[in-house]
């Protein structure tokens, strides 16, 4: 007897989710994002609502996802604008005595 008890409440849970789940798919979700926020702390972040308002989360999109290199420097995550420039500035003046040193030993 105490078998057949857990058998049929198998069976009872078995058919309950089967049914959410067929209510479930009865509502297709449709998600809308606002736009990808600026990177912060190495995330940019969106919004996303599903125009449906299935309750369900199935198919819902991505809200944030790491900035890509290029980002974090641009937005100033990870380098700041003023030591970018510097950084070029060093480069460049680096090229160019290196250049004037060519430059002077190929005149003589």
């Amino acid at each position: 007897m105490k078998k057949l008890s857990i058998v049929l409440a198998c069976i009872g849970l078995i058919f309950l989710s089967s049914m959410s789940f067929v209510r479930a798919q009865d509502c297709e979700e449709q998600w809308v994002c606002k736009a990808w926020s600026s990177c912060k702390d190495g995330l940019k972040t969106r919004t996303c609502t599903d125009k449906n308002e299935c309750g369900t989360e199935l198919y819902k999109p991505f809200e944030s996802e790491p900035c890509s290199e290029g980002e974090a420097a641009i937005t100033g995550t990870n380098v700041s604008v003023d030591m970018l420039f510097v950084a070029v500035f060093i480069v460049v003046l680096i090229v160019g005595i290196y250049g004037i040193f060519l430059y002077r030993r190929r005149k003589k």
